[in-house]
């Protein structure tokens, strides 16, 4: 027989843990949100302010949604600010369909020097400067590199993209240290215009040091900046088309800024900030209290009512009856019965009415407005609108027979509801994701 020792009691003793991580929190531009009420299914349009990555977004849409089920359409960078797709509840499938359709961006690219991250956040690489040939302008030079980046092009990803090498985002592996070639992909660039005038200048760069242990110095070098608009497929790097226009142009350039306008259907003039939208739901919350409040006033006012109406009438029936024939009977029956069961029930209804009316006041919880899933499908995909048997038929699984149209295509019912994303299935279009009734 064994026996405890060192006084565990028999108790496997537990591992010894390291210090505990702390978690730190990063200040956010919106601060503390209100936590609204689940906001159902649905889309917004946000404006992603510069500094904030796309999952803070997500992660402030889930508080104010009051809900977990949130995503995003397409990434943006904390550099970049303006159109970010989000959707809520069941609209989440329609994101992959969102995040495929066409981009338009407003971009600043500067020309005479290239960082590692083809931004403006990296650490510059090479720096020879940009000056315009003799007899020629920096913006006609600019515009002829621009132009051989229009069209169906294959481009070559940033190396600090979010692209996947062997399992590995390949912003990870450069940031280790490693070598980074990522395969070029297939892209359309509809337009890339440039839209202002060129902006000359210098910027100061950090030359590095030429021996260990040595200062590094800094020099001036010639630069010259210009903003473009860039309409685009999925899967468009802006600032690997920066990267390339500089190398077209004969130098380095990088993006300084980016603002994206539009996804497919969704605009930049329909976007809210998190800001906006905590405001709508703080609004939402208050109005919500006061018709509790109202309604539990009324609720309070007619328990009494009806109360003192009922005492009264009892009493005075019973009385006006005669003492001598109803006697006790009367009274206990009309009077004492109705006054117990008025009060049991008015007692009980504005006691539970009243606690919840204080709960909803002490945490006061508004609702989000979403965009419905049928009208968001509309802005990413053709629309058909289906019979009840075809979309019963949907809703099974099985594939339908309809009129010729281009897929993936959202299918909706007769009342504008979305049921389903159809694919083809040889001639006919089957549920490829099916949304609830």
């Amino acid at each position: 027989m064994t026996h405890p020792q060192n006084g565990d009691n028999g108790k496997k003793s537990k591992k010894a843990r390291g210090p505990r991580r702390e978690r730190l929190r990063r200040e956010l531009p919106w601060g503390e949100l209100p936590r609204g009420c689940d906001a159902g299914n649905g889309v917004l349009v946000v404006n992603k302010p510069a500094g904030v990555t796309s999952h803070d977004v997500v992660a402030a849409i889930r508080r104010l949604a009051g809900t977990r089920k949130v995503g995003h359409a397409g990434t943006l960078d904390p550099l970049a600010t303006g159109v970010l797709v989000i959707g809520v509840g069941s609209a989440t499938r329609l994101l992959p369909y969102i995040a495929g359709t066409e981009k338009e961006y407003r971009a600043g690219f500067r020309f005479g020097i290239g960082t590692d991250t083809e931004d403006s956040t990296g650490q510059v690489l090479r720096a020879p400067g940009y000056t315009p040939a003799p007899g020629s302008s920096a913006e006609a030079e600019i515009r002829r590199a621009l132009e051989t980046q229009i069209g169906q092009i294959w481009q070559v990803p940033s190396a600090f993209s979010a692209k996947k090498i062997n399992g590995q985002r390949a912003y990870a592996a450069a940031r280790a240290g490693q070598e980074v070639e990522l395969a070029p992909a297939q892209i359309e660039i509809s337009a890339l215009t440039v839209c202002g005038p060129a902006r000359p200048g210098t910027a100061a760069v950090e030359v590095p040091a030429p021996a260990e242990g040595a200062v590094p110095q800094i020099r001036e070098v010639p630069v010259v900046d210009i903003d473009v608009d860039v309409v685009c497929s999925a899967g468009t790097y802006v600032r690997a088309l920066a990267r390339d226009a500089g190398r077209a142009a004969g130098t380095e350039a990088h993006m300084t800024s980016l603002e994206r306008r539009r996804v497919g259907g969704f605009t930049l003039a329909e976007a809210r900030t998190i800001e906006q939208l905590a405001a709508e739901v703080t609004a939402s919350a208050v109005s919500a209290s006061a018709d509790t409040t109202s309604s539990r006033t009324e609720e309070t006012e007619t328990h009494a009512t009806g109360e003192a109406e009922t005492n009264a009438t009892g009493k005075t029936e019973t009385k006006n009856t005669g003492e001598t024939e109803t006697g006790n009977t009367g009274e206990t029956e009309t009077g004492n019965t109705e006054k117990a069961e008025t009060h049991a029930t008015g007692k009980t209804e504005t006691k539970n009415a009243g606690k919840q009316d204080t709960d909803s006041l002490a945490n006061p919880r508004g609702t989000l407005r979403l965009m419905p899933p049928a009208q968001a499908a509309s802005r990413a995909l053709p629309v058909v609108t289906v019979t009840a048997a075809q979309v019963a038929a949907l809703r099974h699984g099985q594939a339908i027979q309809i009129q010729e149209c281009a897929t993936p295509v959202a299918l909706v019912d007769e009342t504008n509801n979305l049921v389903a994303i159809g694919v083809r299935r040889g001639d006919l279009i089957g549920p490829k994701v099916v949304f609830p009734a």
